[in-house]
């Protein structure tokens, strides 16, 4: 059961997610009826900040400082802060909301992704898909875990071994070089979703919906705020995160560029996988 897991600050960590949670589902009814999303301040990533995220940044900030921990934060929209008089023991690596886009349409896929270290090592992660009220979490060596309702179901990557078997989510190609490299694994594919939430997407490969998520983009669209939560639950239930030659993705320690820095990636159910993708990529490889 989770509730045996002897990790020393899950107990606090747990709370903070369970009122995070019931906070961010009570507020995000009300906010789909805004008009503006829009406001003037750009975020700690350079890029504009929405009614929507910041609405939502301020409950995760509010939610922080009840913990009876000593902490510090990076969050996509207003950078570092921690708490006072404290040993910092938790890093936070916050985006409050994924998918921004998604949100300001009223398209239902979008969520709230956290990821929690503890002395530096990535040990716990939260991705809330708002519009489903579901919560994704992983937990360092104890697996990963669908939350409805408070039940637990545990996450198993599929074992899905053909690229013709696989549902694939990707960055929609931006011009026709994008296009030309990437129409062998789109014609190959079972299914392409695109989706425009990264976070979500990987958590779906946990979850057996997706076998992959690939951005092959020229210059590559990750940072890896979007996506470090949802890297622990997918290795947790099986399955890794690559870079565009391949190599395993060793991500750095919590820091700034977190927010800064793009990548490309492929998040694959297995190797196998992640091999035929590149396979069927035509040229060189962006």
């Amino acid at each position: 059961m989770l509730d045996e897991i002897n990790v020393k600050f899950y107990e606090e960590i747990k709370k903070f997610f369970s009122h995070l949670k019931s906070e961010i589902s009570e507020e995000t009814q009300y906010l789909f009826y805004k008009e503006n999303y829009n406001i003037s301040e750009n975020s700690a990533d350079g890029e504009p900040t929405t009614y929507f995220d910041d609405c939502i940044e301020k409950i995760i900030v509010k939610n922080l400082h009840k913990i009876n921990l000593g902490w510090e934060a990076f969050s996509e929209e207003i950078g570092y802060f921690s708490s006072e008089g404290r040993d910092k023991e938790l890093t936070f690596i916050i985006d409050p909301l994924d998918g921004t886009h998604n949100a300001s349409i009223k398209f239902p896929f979008y969520t709230v992704s956290i990821a929690v270290y503890v002395s530096d090592i990535l040990t716990y992660a939260w991705v809330y898909d708002i519009e489903r009220d579901v919560e994704y979490i992983g937990i360092l060596d104890h697996g990963s875990y669908l939350v409805k309702n408070n039940k637990y179901v545990e996450l198993k990557v599929n074992d899905t071994q053909n690229i013709s078997k696989a549902v694939v989510g990707l960055i929609r190609p931006k011009n026709v070089k994008e296009l030309y490299s990437q129409q062998n694994i789109i014609i190959s594919t079972r299914k392409i979703r695109c989706l425009s939430c990264a976070s979500l997407e990987i958590v779906y490969i946990a979850a057996g919906i997706y076998d992959a998520f690939i951005d092959l983009s020229e210059n590559g669209y990750e940072k890896d705020c979007d996506i470090i939560a949802a890297y622990l639950i997918l290795k947790e239930a099986g399955g890794d995160v690559y870079d565009n030659k391949g190599e395993l993705i060793n991500f750095q320690e919590p820091s700034i560029n977190f927010f800064t820095k793009r990548r490309n990636i492929i998040a694959s159910c297995n190797s196998t996988i992640k091999s035929m993708i590149l396979e069927n990529l035509k040229g060189e490889c962006i």
